[in-house]
């Protein structure tokens, strides 16, 4: 094929550590955020965080049943106002000082308890959210277009394959941390070693497999860590949602790895995966661009085709 064909890549979308902030407002704040499952945020009271680099999402089941996202920060000091999973919650309040809203976001409490007075009045900043079958989505975005809009590949994969999503449960959800950019989780760019069939590309961050026969479907979701050089690699697996089970009734099996804990079996994860993500805890980041051919590696020019239209 003419090198004209070809697509050349920035070697420095992988290792320059300016590109964590250009990717904040371009990338992650503009695009739908796969945050966690109906299954995880089945009750009121259930709250789920998923971190993108800068860009912290936060999603919360409100008494009125209601799921709601919202900018993990507070807006006192910018301290986290949630991190990993709980149940149970009846506010949202912050560590560092107690500043309380309830799960609608309306602020309830100031410092230690203190009553909120006039003019002081300071909502969570809210992001919009919406479900694809058992999967929960959130978008920074206030304008942002429908979710259904943007799922086309995901949908295409998992229909395709016989599957109802409204069918499916979250089985687990496992996550590890590991090096390099989270780029090159998806692409394969600058990984180290064999790169597993991770399946179809869901634009940016996702990869998904689909099994008719078993009824499963594998989520390989890679997200940016706040440095350059490291990433979190995550993988849902879906499975068939037994009949008269409602979500909730069962919670997914969530998992943290760390360097050397095993890969529980009943996650139902892929081991390949876990073992390419711990592969990449050294990698080194090009220092000459790419020359891509699409027909070569179409996942990898995909990927920064649809980064340059974002970063126009």
């Amino acid at each position: 094929m003419a090198d004209t064909a070809a697509i050349t890549i920035p070697a420095r979308r992988y290792g320059d550590r300016q590109t964590v902030l250009e990717e904040d407002p371009q990338v992650w704040r503009r695009t739908w955020l796969l945050v966690a499952s109906t299954d995880h945020l089945a009750h009121p009271g259930d709250v789920v965080e998923a971190r993108y680099g800068l860009a912290p999402a936060l999603v919360v089941r409100g008494d009125d049943g209601r799921l709601r996202g919202f900018e993990n920060v507070c807006p006192h000091q910018g301290a986290p106002l949630c991190l990993g999973a709980h149940t149970g919650w009846d506010q949202i309040q912050c560590n560092n000082h107690q500043w309380t809203w309830d799960l609608a976001g309306r602020l309830q409490a100031v410092d230690f308890g203190a009553p909120v007075e006039p003019g002081q009045e300071i909502p969570l900043q809210p992001l919009a959210v919406e479900t694809w079958g058992p999967l929960v989505f959130a978008n920074f975005d206030p304008g942002a277009g429908p979710l259904a809009d943007d799922l086309a590949a995901l949908r295409a994969t998992v229909e395709g394959a016989g599957l109802d999503p409204d069918g499916l449960r979250c089985r687990s959800l496992v996550q590890v941390l590991t090096g390099g950019n989270w780029k090159s989780l998806v692409d394969g760019a600058t990984a180290v070693g064999p790169v597993p069939e991770l399946g179809t590309r869901q634009l940016p961050n996702l990869a998904v497999r689909a099994d008719g026969g078993a009824g499963t479907v594998t989520i390989v979701r890679a997200r940016p860590y706040v440095s350059v050089d490291r990433a979190m690699f995550d993988v849902l697996v879906l499975e068939p949602r037994p009949a008269g089970q409602a979500p909730g009734d069962q919670r997914p099996l969530d998992v943290t790895l760390k360097k050397d804990d095993e890969l529980p079996t009943e996650t139902g994860v892929d081991p390949d995966l876990i073992a390419f993500a711990r592969a990449q805890l050294t990698p080194a980041p090009p220092t000459d661009d790419l020359l891509a051919d699409p027909d070569e590696r179409p996942e990898l020019v995909a990927l920064h085709t649809w980064l340059d239209e974002r970063q126009r």
